[in-house]
């Protein structure tokens, strides 16, 4: 039986956040595409009710409340393409990196720090805290990423020479 290392434990609980995140992703999309603005604009308010009537001056509900009430069609129908192919790629990754493929894991990297560049040009125009968080958060996981590559692919070497000797 193979002992599970701190690290692996780590790159599994981000790899099951990630694939639940473009989960979401793509359920959102999926809402965005199929869903007009009207209803959107009812969806909203209601999900945020509670929240702002407990709270008026809740920065986020506020935030969420305008930019759904001010969404034109055309951003509508980006938001949701992008969201479901955004979850699509990360599913596929997360899948490919939880199977242990060899070449998805400098994919992955690479998509994951494309990713990351968008996220850190967002974060310059909004300043969000979040968007920092889960900036560092990706700056870690790309770096586990790698981490678990070369050990994989020592591994597989290993195996590898096993075999043929």
């Amino acid at each position: 039986m193979t002992k599970i290392n701190f690290s692996d434990k780590v790159f599994f609980i981000i790899l099951i956040g990630k694939a639940l995140f473009a989960c979401l992703q793509m359920i959102l999309g999926v809402i965005l595409f199929f869903v007009n603005k009207e209803v959107l604009n009812t969806i909203t308010s209601d999900f945020l009710r509670e929240e702002l009537i407990e709270e008026p001056n809740d920065v986020l509900a506020t935030k969420i409340l305008n930019a759904t009430f001010h969404i034109s069609g055309q951003t509508q129908l980006f938001l949701a393409f992008y969201l479901l192919i955004h979850g699509l790629v990360k599913i596929g990754l997360v899948y490919g990196l939880y199977k242990q493929k060899l070449f998805v894991y400098p994919l992955a990297a690479w998509i994951f720090f494309i990713f990351l560049l968008y996220q850190i040009y967002r974060y310059f125009l909004t300043s969000s805290v979040w968007l920092l968080a889960l900036s560092i958060l990706d700056v870690f996981f790309i770096y586990l990423i790698m981490y678990e590559y070369k050990k994989l692919g020592k591994k597989k070497k290993a195996k590898f020479t096993t075999l043929t000797e």
